[in-house]
């Protein structure tokens, strides 16, 4: 059996050269030979890969990010983002260039070109908001969450043809700005404040001055901790509470939007149904998936 470049048991094979390391959930930690690469795909949130020497590349929603091979040193994945825990939130996959190499495509991969790509973007280069991740993401998210994985390892393999004969180029990978261990602590002490709050009305001149520290400071470490501004995570939250309240209680729609943050019913709706394409009301009739 071929072994996996992971310790891990949940890492498994896809197809002949492919593994699948990691489908979100809580940070990871990889360890890959150095004949292997990682192709990242994110759903939600954000996900950030410290690299050797403490150096952090990072990928938002709906992005692709590779990182290249660094003679088999362990990367730290520490995803983020309200949603970055969610199942398949990201597909964190390994590239064994000797077995693909064994693969029937249609031209052999240029490991040469791919290496110097890699090279040149300071070992990792993103793909965000092009043509090609729009239409793979579209496809992603029809797809079951147990298929998801596999059909990331065909694209991966298209992903590297493409590259490797200059049929799509990639950009450099971003790197965060340096927040110190105090500020991110403080910024997630925010978050988690908001998550218990949903009730109250929260702005951010009311939290910097709660938690000392100023707004500009905690809206750039929120949005680079968790992949949007806090004022849309705040508004996710809310919704997203507030259909969970729909789902599993019968309390009246009135308070139910009390308790998400809403001071008027009008609001909550107008909001409710920008998020799921539905009133609160239908969303309540509809029947349970």
């Amino acid at each position: 059996m071929e072994k996996p470049p992971l310790q891990s048991n949940s890492a498994r094979i896809s197809c002949p050269g492919v593994w699948v390391l990691g489908t979100g959930g809580p940070a990871l930690q990889t360890a890959l030979p150095e004949d292997c690469l990682e192709i990242v795909f994110c759903q939600e949130g954000r996900l950030q890969i410290v690299l050797p020497g403490g150096r952090a590349a990072q990928v938002g929603a709906k992005g692709v990010l590779l990182v290249g091979c660094w003679q088999g040193s362990g990367f730290a994945h520490a995803p983020s983002g309200p949603s970055a825990a969610a199942e398949n939130a990201y597909l964190l996959l390994a590239v064994d260039r000797r077995r693909v190499a064994d693969l029937p495509l249609p031209a052999p991969l240029d490991w040469d070109a791919i290496d110097n790509l890699l090279d040149e973007r300071g070992g990792c280069a993103a793909l965000e908001r092009d043509g090609w991740t729009a239409a793979l993401f579209q496809v992603l998210a029809r797809l079951p969450a147990g298929e998801q994985a596999d059909y990331c390892a065909f694209k991966a393999l298209e992903l590297l043809y493409l590259l490797s004969h200059r049929g799509l180029t990639a950009s450099a990978a971003s790197w965060p700005a340096y927040y110190d261990g105090h500020q991110i602590q403080v910024t997630r002490q925010v978050h988690d404040y908001m998550l218990s709050h949903l009730e109250e009305h929260l702005t951010i001149p009311d939290l910097s001055s709660r938690f000392h520290v100023s707004p500009t400071l905690l809206k750039s470490c929120f949005r680079q901790l968790y992949g949007c501004p806090l004022h849309a995570c705040l508004r996710q939250q809310r919704l997203r509470r507030g259909a969970e309240l729909l789902r599993t209680t019968s309390l009246p729609i009135a308070e139910i939007a009390a308790q998400v943050g809403y001071g008027s019913v009008s609001q909550f709706g107008a909001a409710f149904r920008q998020e799921f394409g539905v009133s609160p009301s239908g969303y309540r009739k509809q029947p349970e998936q």
